[in-house]
């Protein structure tokens, strides 16, 4: 996975995205970074014809609204089908709950805000860890939805209280990096808790464990 260069391995980025300002937007943050963009689409229609054509890829970047109406979502779902183990991440304005969920459950790994485009690279880094990440702001709309808490997880007594902090945290839209200075934890200490969180607690995305973050403050309210 990925092409080395020199020590680096080259992370090739297929990119979804059909305004050329946002285009030159994302190449300017990728500059200097292990990620080379190999090709853009501007539609769903484009992306079938380079996934039919083979191309390699090792993570993709996928825009909501792209041309001829088509859809982001559509397009990550392809993606999935295509290529199940590139991790997929949305980049969009429109980072309403709705679209989020959306985005997640077709298949992405994180969702990011066009606004926080100075923060892609460490986005990209966290998705090819494994990890999801998600801009304060799709967090932010996310918590404003989900206020009808599910019924309780039991999995949430199982957690250290080292791991219960780190989810608190979580549910208040705070970056990894946030979390370690707060925690005062080194970075991959923070990622190693949030990998052992997500497999504790069944979820996959960063987006599901700040909801159970939410449940797990409202529960503990007096």
């Amino acid at each position: 996975m990925g092409q080395k260069t020199g020590t680096v391995a080259v992370q090739r980025l297929f990119l979804v995205e059909n305004m050329a300002i946002a285009e030159r937007a994302v190449r300017q943050a990728l500059a200097g970074s292990r990620y080379r963009i190999v090709t853009v689409a501007t539609s769903v229609r484009g992306v079938q014809a380079q996934l039919q054509a083979g191309l390699a890829f090792d993570i993709a970047l996928v825009d909501l609204r792209l041309d001829d109406d088509s859809s982001g979502i559509d397009a990550i779902a392809r993606f999935r089908q295509a290529n199940p183990v590139a991790p997929v991440i949305c980049m969009s304005q429109l980072y309403d709950a709705a679209n989020v969920q959306a985005a997640l459950q077709a298949g992405a790994i994180g969702f990011i805000a066009k606004s926080d485009t100075i923060n892609l690279v460490r986005a990209l880094d966290d998705a090819s860890q494994a990890l999801s990440p998600l801009s304060p702001r799709a967090a932010r709309s996310l918590v404003t939805h989900v206020q009808a808490a599910p019924p309780p997880n039991p999995a949430l007594a199982t957690l250290s209280k080292q791991e219960q902090q780190v989810l608190q945290l979580l549910g208040k839209a705070r970056t990894y990096q946030d979390i370690s200075g707060k925690l005062g934890l080194s970075l991959s200490t923070v990622q190693t808790y949030i990998k052992r969180l997500y497999k504790k607690l069944g979820v996959r995305s960063k987006a599901q464990a700040t909801q159970l973050a939410l449940q797990h403050q409202n529960d503990s309210k007096p």
